[in-house]
C-alpha cells in the first residue's frame, strides 16, 4: 500500500501518513477503504478513540481483542492481536493458553457473578494483569460480545465492579472489535501475512509454542463447527419455546373443555361416566409423554438456559393439567361411585412431604419452599392419595401467594396422629370469612377467590383434599388472616384400619429422611 500511488485520493494519503506515524506501518486492515476517504477516516477515528488511545491497559486490550477474535470468520484479527501480545511480555505458551480458554457457559458465568456479588464499590485501578479479577472481566466481556442469555447480568456486574469510566471504555473496545470483525468478514481477501505484527512477532512466539501454528490453521474450521453448534442450540431453544407455548395453549383449552364438561356433568350422570373413561385413557397417556420429554430435554441440555426454562414451563403446565384430570376423576368417583377408595400401607409422612416438595421445586424453580420435620412420621396411609393431597395444597399455596414469597411446610408427630401444615402469604388479602365455610365445596374456590383470575382454578382441588383426608379418618383445617393462609391436615396413624397385607407403598420407608 503506497501513499505515493497517484490513484490514491489526497485525503486518503493524508490519513495513511497519520496511520504510519502512529504505527510505523499501515496495517492491511485499512487497505479496502483507501479508495473511499470518508470510510477510511471513520475506521481510523474509531481505531484511535476506542483502541489506540483507549486508557485501558495495553496488555488487557490485546488480550481481549485476541479472545474475541476467536468468534470472527476471518483469521486476520485473531492472528494480528495474538502476535501483538509478544512485545507486551507474553510468551508463546501463555498466548496459546489464552486462546484455548473455554467459551464461558452458563454455569461458569453464574459462578463468576456469584463471586463478584459482594463487590459493591467500584475498583479504583483497572484489574492488574493475570489477576483473578482480570480473568473474570475477560470472561464477562465475552458474554457481552456473544450476547448470551446472561449478558444483562454480566453488564450490570461489570458496571458495578469497574465503575462508569472503566466500564464505558471497555464497552467502547468491545464494540470496536465487533466492528473490525464485520469489516474483515466483508473483506476476507485481506491477509494477516502482509501485516507487520505477524511478520515481526509470529516466529518468536511459534518457536516458544509450536502448537500456535496449528491453532491458527485450525481456527476457521473450528469456528465453523462452533457456529453450527450455536445455531443448533438456538434452533433447539426456539423449538422448545414453541412447544412450551403450545403446551400452555393446550392446557388452557383443556381447562375450558373441562369447565364446560363439568357444567354438563351437573346435569347428567351418564355423561360423567363416559367422560371418566375418556379422560382416564385419552389424556393421562399424552400428559405422561409430555412430562417425560420435558425431563429428557433438561437432562440432555442442562446448561442451555432457554431450553431449561422452556422445559420447566412445559413441566409446570403438564403437571397442572394432570392435577385437573385427577381432580375431575376423583370428583366424579366421589359423586357417582360412593366415595374415593384409599389403600393404606405403612409409610412415612416426612418422606411423602419431601417427595412432593421436590416435585413442586422442579416445576417452580423460582419459588422458595421452607420445610420442617418433627418427630416420628410413620403411619398407615395411602401414599399415592396423600401425595395428591399435599400436591393440591402446595399448588394452591403457589397459585395464591406472591411470586417472591416463601411457602412454609411443617410436619409434626403426636401420639396418635401426625399433622402437616402449609402456610403462604396472601397475594390479594385473606380469604373472606364468608367463603371459609364453603372452601371445600366443589366449584367454589376458583369462582370466588381474590386471585382466581390468575390461578384459573376449577374449585375441585380443595374438595378432593377434604374427601381424601376424610377417607383417612382425618380432618383438614384452614385459617386466613393478614399474616397469610394456613391449611393443616390432621391424620390418625391408622390404628385399627383394615390393611391388605399384600400391598406396599412405593414411598414406604423405615430409613432416614433425605437432607432438605
Amino acid at each position: 500500500m503506497s501513499m505515493d500511488n497517484p490513484s490514491t485520493p489526497p485525503e486518503s494519503q493524508r490519513l495513511l501518513k497519520a496511520i504510519t506515524e502512529r504505527f510505523g506501518f499501515v496495517p492491511p486492515f485499512f487497505e479496502p477503504a483507501v479508495e473511499t476517504p470518508d470510510v477510511l477516516s471513520l475506521l481510523w477515528q474509531q481505531t484511535l478513540t476506542a483502541y489506540v488511545d483507549n486508557p485501558l491497559p495495553a496488555l488487557f486490550k490485546e488480550k481481549l481483542s485476541a479472545l474475541l477474535s476467536r468468534y470472527c470468520a476471518v483469521s486476520y484479527c485473531l492472528v494480528c492481536h495474538s502476535c501483538s501480545l509478544g512485545p507486551l511480555g507474553m510468551r508463546g505458551p501463555q498466548v496459546l493458553r489464552l486462546l484455548q480458554s473455554p467459551v464461558p457457559d452458563e454455569a461458569r458465568t453464574e459462578r463468576i457473578l456469584t463471586g463478584l456479588s459482594g463487590v459493591q464499590t467500584p475498583v479504583e485501578e483497572f484489574p492488574s494483569p493475570d489477576s483473578p479479577l482480570e480473568e473474570d472481566v475477560l470472561q464477562l466481556s465475552s458474554i457481552l460480545y456473544l450476547r448470551q442469555p446472561s449478558a444483562a447480568a454480566a453488564r450490570e456486574c461489570l458496571l458495578r465492579v469497574l465503575g462508569r469510566a472503566h466500564y464505558n471504555r471497555l464497552v467502547a473496545l468491545i464494540n470496536y472489535v465487533k466492528t473490525c470483525h464485520g469489516w474483515m468478514e466483508a473483506n476476507p481477501q485481506v491477509s494477516y501475512r502482509m501485516d507487520a505484527r505477524y511478520q515481526r512477532h509470529f516466529e518468536p512466539l511459534a518457536a516458544e509454542e509450536p502448537d500456535l501454528t496449528r491453532y491458527f490453521e485450525e481456527h476457521l474450521p473450528e469456528f465453523a463447527r462452533w457456529q453450527q453448534a450455536q445455531e443448533k442450540a438456538r434452533e433447539t431453544a426456539a423449538v422448545v419455546a414453541q412447544r412450551a407455548e403450545e403446551a400452555e395453549a393446550t392446557v388452557d383449552l383443556l381447562e375450558k373443555q373441562l369447565l364446560y364438561a363439568m357444567g354438563e356433568l351437573r346435569r347428567g350422570a351418564e355423561f360423567a361416566q363416559v367422560l371418566m373413561a375418556v379422560v382416564g385413557h385419552d389424556l393421562r397417556n399424552p400428559l405422561a409423554a409430555i412430562l417425560t420429554s420435558a425431563h429428557l430435554l433438561v437432562r440432555q441440555q442442562p446448561d442451555n438456559r432457554p431450553v431449561v426454562k422452556a422445559a420447566t414451563r412445559i413441566t409446570s403446565s403438564a403437571q397442572r393439567a394432570s392435577r385437573l384430570v385427577t381432580d375431575l376423576l376423583d370428583f366424579t368417583q366421589a359423586r357417582l361411585g360412593g366415595g374415593i377408595p384409599v389403600h393404606p400401607t405403612t409409610g412415612d409422612i416426612h418422606l411423602l412431604v419431601h417427595y412432593v416438595v421436590d416435585e413442586l421445586r422442579a416445576a417452580h424453580p423460582t419459588r422458595t419452599f421452607h420445610v420442617e420435620y418433627h418427630g416420628d412420621g410413620t403411619g398407615l396411609w395411602d401414599a399415592d392419595r396423600l401425595q395428591q393431597v399435599l400436591g393440591n395444597l402446595l399448588a394452591n399455596a403457589v397459585a395464591h401467594s406472591p411470586e417472591d414469597s416463601p411457602i412454609h411446610v411443617e410436619t409434626r408427630a403426636f401420639e396418635g396422629e401426625v399433622s402437616v401444615c402449609v402456610h403462604n402469604e396472601n397475594r390479594e388479602g385473606p380469604i373472606p370469612a364468608l367463603l371459609l365455610p364453603h372452601l371445600f365445596d366443589p366449584f367454589r374456590r376458583g369462582a370466588t377467590a381474590p386471585s382466581a383470575s390468575r390461578s384459573r382454578s376449577m374449585g375441585l382441588g380443595l374438595y378432593v383434599v377434604e374427601r381424601l383426608v376424610r377417607a383417612h379418618h382425618g380432618r383438614v383445617e384452614v385459617e386466613s388472616d393478614a399474616r397469610g393462609t394456613t391449611f393443616c391436615l390432621h391424620l390418625p396413624r391408622g390404628k385399627g384400619m383394615d390393611i391388605p397385607p399384600h400391598q406396599a407403598s412405593p414411598l414406604a420407608s423405615s430409613g432416614g429422611l433425605p437432607a432438605h
